[in-house]
C-alpha cells in the first residue's frame, strides 16, 4: 500500500497538459461518510443468515447490504452482523499484513422474491441433496463469491474544490471509487471521489484508521456550488 501523497488530490488540468493548484484549506469539524464495497467469501450460510470471511471488520449491530454471486444476476440481502473477530493474517499483493475476518450475519425479514431467491440460491450453491429440507447451515460448493457496501464515517483535514484529505475509522482499498456524502455550513456535499491515496495510522488501540487522499469527479451544480461558497468562506 503505498504511502506517497496523492499527486493530483487537490489540482485541475489545465489546457495543453499543464496542471493549476487549486487552493487547499485546513478545515475542522467537518464530518462526513462514505460508501464503498468491499469482497468478502460466504464461509456458511443458512435460510435465516450466512458467515463471512473478508478483510474489513464488520460491525455487531450494523445493518449491510450484501450481494450473492447467483448465475447472471447477483442476490440482493440485507442482514444485521450479530458477531465478528479476527481469525489470522495474510500477505496482500503489494506485501502488506492483511487482517482476516469472519462475521456472523442475521438476514433481515425475507419476503416474497427475496426469500424465493435465497432458497433457490441455497439449492444451487449449497452441499446439501436435493432430498434434504432447507434447514441447518450449508457450506458452498465453490467459490462463494460476496460483496458487502460499507458506510464509514470520516473527518476532512484539508479540502478543496477538487479533491480533501480525510481521516477515516476504516482503510479502504487503493484505487477505488466512494461515494462521499458530508453536511457544510453552506449545504450538503454529495458526489463520487477517487481514491488516490491511503495511509494506514497507527493507534494505541490496536484499532484500524487511514488518512485517505481524495480526488472529486465530475460534481453536479448543487454540490459543486455548496462546495464552492464553502471554501470561499475559508481564511486564505
Amino acid at each position: 500500500m503505498s504511502e506517497e501523497r496523492p499527486p493530483d488530490a487537490g489540482r485541475e488540468p489545465r489546457r495543453g497538459g499543464e496542471r493549476r493548484a487549486y487552493p487547499r484549506h485546513e478545515v475542522t469539524g467537518v464530518r462526513g461518510s462514505f460508501l464503498f464495497t468491499t469482497g468478502a467469501r460466504v464461509v456458511n450460510l443458512s435460510a435465516d443468515g450466512l458467515a463471512l470471511e473478508s478483510s474489513h471488520a464488520l460491525r455487531v449491530g450494523r445493518t449491510y447490504r450484501l450481494q450473492l454471486a447467483h448465475g447472471e444476476r447477483d442476490l440482493d440481502l440485507e442482514g444485521t452482523v450479530v458477531w465478528c473477530s479476527l481469525v489470522r493474517t495474510r500477505g496482500g499483493e503489494r506485501g502488506e499484513v492483511q487482517p482476516v475476518y469472519h462475521a456472523g450475519v442475521r438476514f433481515d425479514e425475507l419476503l416474497g422474491a427475496r426469500a424465493d431467491g435465497l432458497a433457490d440460491f441455497i439449492k444451487g450453491h449449497a452441499v446439501v441433496s436435493l432430498e434434504k429440507r432447507l434447514s441447518g447451515r450449508f457450506r458452498l460448493r465453490s467459490g462463494g463469491a460476496a460483496a458487502v457496501d460499507h458506510r464509514a464515517r470520516f473527518e476532512v483535514h484539508k479540502l478543496s474544490r477538487s479533491g480533501m484529505l480525510i481521516e477515516a475509522d476504516v482503510v479502504p482499498d487503493p484505487d477505488g471509487t466512494l461515494e462521499v456524502e458530508m453536511r457544510l455550513a453552506s449545504g450538503l456535499f454529495t458526489g463520487q471521489a477517487r481514491i488516490v491515496h491511503v495511509r494506514r495510522l497507527e493507534t494505541q488501540e490496536g484499532a484500524s484508521r487511514a488518512e485517505i487522499g481524495l480526488e472529486f469527479g465530475e460534481l453536479d451544480e448543487g454540490p459543486a456550488a455548496a462546495l464552492a461558497a464553502f471554501l470561499d468562506d475559508q481564511p486564505d
